[in-house]
């Protein structure tokens, strides 16, 4: 079984295919995670509020959208670009290009009575990723390009409510669909080859948090992995079909205020990778079904925000560490780090952050650097 070759960047759930002498996944693959953010709240902490925040933290808590007074939203943009310095790994010789700007959330949420209703769109995955250079075939060097695009997107209703006495409790569950797309496009000398492959479906999440006192917040939340039946042309298959497993996602944390212009936060993520396939690749073992990983894979966070100006600017940081496993070939995330800020004018709120992710190639001599900025414009009534 292979180590692992999505940074944030998210790699989709089926790889680019990479035949003997082509370039080794370690060097053209963005880690396999929901390592990249979906709006720079999440991004300057971290996602350490990932439990207990508010409505932007709903895609692993859908619970955190109960918040929610009256009307509230946003959209978030982010650009991001990686740096890799294992250009030349095993006698092969590639500069390459990643960088993407994306919409990668938007939510719209109100509530009605007890009850919160909203509709929400996240791309937590997604690439833009051109290769170039020249390799081993076998038979000498060849000259060697390849683009790999595509992206997996959630489309979900958010329903969620108050529980428990004085309302100190909340829940919450998003529901909809999930949609992959990858396309690849490899030319090796003289030799193209392609594939470009889609499906499409259920998404389900749930979660909740509980106001242990008024100044002590915990959260949970767990979503659904999603089997989604992909199909297209496969490396020369024309009406090839497959499947692509996401992998299921548990998150646990506590928000603390120690006063009213101070909140710290501490999140644990476990995503389940071991139990994420696909069974459309071009590797050989396993008789073509890529699994790459033998254990779960879990993340620790924390981060801190700060109020200022009667709370109209609050400044925020945070960062991530990968606590198991401790070694992997590829380019899950080893630790991220993120600062932000955002202005609250009336009813509106803009918020910016850069983040910074740092993944170890471990037994291929390099490393990947990713960095992200976002700009959320959010609404609040």
């Amino acid at each position: 079984m292979r180590a692992l070759p999505v940074t944030l960047a998210a790699l989709l759930l089926l790889p680019p295919a990479l035949t003997a002498g082509q370039v080794p996944g370690e060097l053209g693959d963005p880690p396999r995670t929901f390592s990249h953010y979906l709006n720079a709240h999440e991004a300057a902490l971290c996602r350490a509020s990932a439990a207990t925040g508010g409505v932007e933290s709903f895609f692993l808590n859908p619970a955190c959208a109960s918040t929610v007074r009256e009307v509230s939203g946003q959209a978030s943009v982010r650009f991001l670009t990686t740096t890799r310095d294992d250009a030349s790994v095993g006698g092969e010789s590639v500069d390459a290009s990643d960088g993407a700007f994306l919409m990668p959330q938007i939510v719209a949420t109100k509530r009605s009575g007890h009850w919160v209703l909203g509709f929400a769109y996240s791309a937590p995955a997604s690439r833009d990723l051109e290769l170039s250079g020249t390799l081993d075939a076998g038979s000498g060097p060849e000259t060697y390009d390849g683009t790999f695009k595509g992206g997996l997107r959630y489309f979900e209703t958010i329903l969620a409510t108050r529980v428990g006495r004085g309302g100190r409790g909340g829940f919450g569950i998003a529901v909809g669909f999930a949609n992959l797309s990858e396309s690849v496009r490899e030319v090796v000398g003289q030799t193209l080859d392609s594939a470009d492959v889609s499906g499409t479906s259920s998404s389900l999440a749930a979660g909740f948090v509980y106001e242990a006192s008024d100044r002590v917040t915990l959260g949970a939340g767990y979503r659904w992995g999603s089997t989604i039946d992909v199909e297209g042309e496969w490396y020369g298959r024309q009406g090839a079909t497959g499947t692509a497993k996401t992998q299921p996602t548990t998150v646990a944390g506590v928000t603390v205020r120690p006063t009213d212009q101070t909140e710290f936060h501490a999140c644990y993520l476990v995503e389940g990778w071991n139990a994420a396939e696909s069974s459309l690749s071009a590797y050989s073992e396993d008789e073509g079904r890529r699994d790459e990983f033998d254990e779960a894979v879990a993340t620790a966070a924390v981060g801190a925000e700060a109020s200022f100006m009667r709370d109209k600017l609050t400044m925020r940081a945070g960062g991530s560490m990968r606590l198991k496993p401790e070694e992997m070939d590829g380019g899950l995330p080893q630790w991220s780090a993120g600062v932000g800020c955002s202005y609250a004018f009336t009813g509106y709120s803009v918020d910016a952050a850069v983040v910074r992710e740092r993944c170890e190639l471990d037994g291929g001599g390099g490393r990947i650097a990713s960095y992200g900025a976002y700009l959320t414009v959010s609404y609040a009534f």
